[in-house]
């Protein structure tokens, strides 16, 4: 309790110094400002390696401002969408699987069940799926490979990761931790 109750304090007296230092020029404010964005981002990122969904919304929902003030109109708007249907997310799975997504952290990507091994999903399709497509002997490259035959490849990716996980299940012999 008494720790609690340090770090509370701790807690008042930055924020204290931080309005201070904003108020006393423009030099301080900017810096205040970076502060937040920055604290916003790390929010973001312990949210998706721990799984903590409702840190999660809460750092994409700080994002939208930050969006628009950037300019990325695009990311602002695909934020309030997605938070939208996160709102009714709950309507469209089981009971279970909802239990899963939101408390046991399944919004994110593991490989491994160590607490800070979660990734974010566009991050992962990007290590993954992506570095197949632009390998030395990947998809994007060599002749006849053209933006129809990257098309097919990607939508058939989804149709053969059953087939592969039969083929696991089969030989007895899977690929995962």
């Amino acid at each position: 309790m008494e720790n609690e109750e340090s770090v509370k304090q701790l807690g008042h007296i930055t924020d204290e110094l931080m309005v201070q230092a904003a108020t006393q020029g423009r030099t301080g404010m900017l810096w205040i400002e970076y502060l937040k964005q920055v604290s916003v981002i790390r929010r973001f990122i312990r949210a998706e390696r721990t799984g903590d969904w409702d840190l999660h919304l809460h750092a994409v929902c700080e994002m939208i401002p930050l969006f628009h003030a950037a300019g990325h109109l695009a990311y602002a708007k695909s934020a309030h969408l997605y938070l939208d249907q996160m709102k009714d997310l709950e309507s469209v799975m089981s009971a279970e699987q909802f239990r899963n997504y939101t408390e046991r952290g399944f919004f994110t990507i593991r490989r491994t069940e160590k607490f800070w091994s979660g990734n974010f999903s566009d991050q992962t399709i990007e290590q993954n799926l992506m570095r197949l497509l632009k390998t030395t002997r990947g998809v994007a490259r060599g002749r006849g490979i053209t933006d129809s035959t990257i098309a097919k490849w990607v939508h058939a990716m989804p149709r053969c990761v059953p087939i592969c996980d039969a083929l696991e299940d089969f030989t007895g012999v899977h690929s995962h931790t």
